[in-house]
């Protein structure tokens, strides 16, 4: 499934994390020009995007437009921080017009079997990277799943 990024986010969501989530995306989107799968599980621990942030993820989103077919957003987030998450997401992808098909979940095995079922790949696959990426260092980590 080299058209899969799986990216797990532990921190604050600041730009600079942004701008490196972003040359990932780029990077399998050069190599898969018939469009990619992004997988994203925002953990608990997820700091909430600040202004400069969240349009910057507006404009990520309009730029990546036919490139990405669909992703799902595992929140992590439960109560009042969880509601405020998926307030934030669903207004910056209705800003940019709704770019690309996205989920918004709460269920890791629920967000990897949605974007399995639409890569035509395999939902294990992708909770394997999850399990993978959680083993390393509590840091914003993106990997290609193959």
């Amino acid at each position: 499934m080299g058209n899969t990024l799986v990216a797990l986010w532990y921190g604050d969501c600041t730009l600079a994390v942004l701008e490196k989530f972003r040359a990932e995306l780029e990077l399998i989107a050069t190599r898969n020009p018939s469009g990619i799968y992004v997988l994203n599980v925002i953990s608990e621990e997820t700091g909430m995007p600040d202004n400069a942030a969240r349009k910057y993820l507006g404009e990520q989103f309009a730029t990546m437009r036919g490139r990405i077919k669909a992703m799902a957003v595992v929140l992590e987030k439960r109560g009042i921080m969880g509601t405020l998450s998926r307030t934030i997401l669903n207004t910056v992808a209705t800003i940019a017009r709704r770019p690309f098909e996205m989920s918004i979940v709460g269920d890791r095995s629920e967000g990897a079997s949605w974007v399995a079922l639409r890569a035509s790949g395999n939902a294990g696959l992708l909770l394997q990277a999850i399990t993978g990426l959680a083993r390393q260092a509590p840091a914003p980590r993106a990997a290609e799943t193959r």
